[in-house]
């Protein structure tokens, strides 16, 4: 039996990265950069006010002080929008009203902001009165002072985020190319399940797992694709699981355990695939089936809801990560304090995943393992935020020990 980096190994391994597509920049955020995008332009494009104020030669004011203030005079305004920037250099002695985001003007190598200024009228002639002097280069932005042309704006690998979006905007890109979403053929397995929104009969449970996983596939970047139900047969698993040509991956939920109607594995041997490695030393989620046929990849996940969003969590997830090429495959865990009043019971051999509400606001934060940690309780889930990972070793950890969780956000 696998311990769960190794299978966590085994599975991303096999993952071929998506072929790429090219999207519109505002349909692409969530998704991932394919290929490195460098700048098309400096950003900003010219050096530019960073305030509302004047621009000067710094020198002119070096040795104004409230006692013994310097008159400029105003010979014009450059506003954030105008065209061009000035068509003179800024005279000595005197100096421009700027707006923020207006290009310096020739000559100028500072701005002062209007606050620290007052203005005087003598006949036709406008004055400004500094009271202080200015250091050189204050409150301007530089042409590329934030990325350069050429300069690398999107990396393969990098998620495209709302900042990042705002980043290949500026810098040129309208367009973006981003790996395709990898496309999951999902089945559910098991005469006893009654479609969402459908009255089940007396023997029948809801069909939730689907949904569940569904969307926790989507949420993390996979393209999905309902199959629905298979019955208590080899032949209808064989059909649903054998429709799923134009899928890179197959996920089953349930029926991957060793009861007369447990059809996954079956299915699979009669479909010639090459089962990797069945069984993981983790609870909850040990019957984990993972196999391929060719380059298409079969991940059959156990049909308790707890166990089948666990090894969404911790072999699904890195695998789409893997897919895109993203640079973290797994999460990295933090450290806690278990804050239960007794300790937490375990088995030695398997590594068990509890949930848990973490405070993650304390110091250090604060770890709570729940009371509903049967497999088959998904209430506990939904209350959770995170997983509490106790590794294989001791029975049991006491309280105030430190543990590492697995947030789920």
């Amino acid at each position: 039996m696998l311990q769960v980096h190794e299978a966590q190994e085994k599975m991303v391994a096999l993952v071929v990265p998506t072929k790429s597509e090219v999207l519109h920049l505002t349909q692409a955020v969530g998704r991932i950069i394919a290929g490195a995008h460098a700048s098309k332009r400096n950003c900003p494009p010219w050096d530019n006010s960073a305030m509302d104020g004047f621009a000067l030669r710094m020198d002119d004011i070096a040795s104004a002080t409230p006692e013994s203030p310097i008159r400029l005079k105003l010979v014009g305004e450059v506003a954030c929008g105008d065209t061009s920037e000035p068509s003179f250099e800024l005279p000595p002695a005197c100096t421009l009203r700027i707006m923020t985001g207006a290009v310096v003007p020739p000559g100028a190598d500072a701005v002062v902001i209007k606050e620290n200024t007052r203005l005087e009228t003598q006949g036709e002639d406008t004055f400004v009165i500094f009271e202080g002097p200015a250091k050189r280069h204050a409150n301007i932005r530089f042409a590329g002072e934030d990325v350069a042309q050429g300069a690398v704006v999107g990396d393969d690998g990098n998620c495209i985020t709302p900042a990042r979006l705002s980043l290949l905007a500026s810098a040129g890109f309208a367009q973006v190319e981003v790996y395709q979403k990898p496309k999951i053929a999902l089945i559910a397995s098991g005469s006893e399940l009654a479609p969402l929104g459908v009255e089940p009969a007396p023997h029948q449970i809801i069909n939730s797992n689907i949904h569940a996983v569904a969307a926790a596939l989507e949420s993390a970047g996979a393209s999905v694709r309902l199959l629905g139900i298979a019955t208590d047969t080899l032949d209808a698993h064989v059909a649903l699981m054998s429709s799923a040509l134009e899928d890179e991956w197959v996920v089953t939920i349930g029926g991957v355990s060793m009861g007369e109607k447990d059809w996954v594995r079956p299915a699979l041997t009669q479909m010639n695939a090459e089962q990797i490695f069945w069984k993981v030393a983790m609870r909850p989620g040990k019957p984990l089936v993972f196999a391929r046929k060719e380059r298409q990849l079969f991940v059959g996940l156990p049909g308790n809801p707890v166990s089948a969003l666990v090894g969404t969590e911790l072999f699904l997830k890195p695998m789409i990560r893997r897919a895109q090429n993203r640079h973290k495959l797994f999460k990295t865990p933090v450290w806690a304090e278990l804050s239960n009043e007794a300790p937490i019971k375990k088995r030695a051999d398997f590594k068990t995943y509890f949930r848990a509400k973490v405070d993650f606001g304390s110091q250090p934060p604060k770890a709570l393992a729940l009371t509903k940690q049967s497999s088959g309780q998904i209430s506990g889930l939904a209350a959770a935020n995170a997983l509490l990972v106790a590794p294989v070793g001791p029975e049991s950890i006491a309280p105030g020990e430190p543990v590492q969780v697995l947030p789920f956000s």
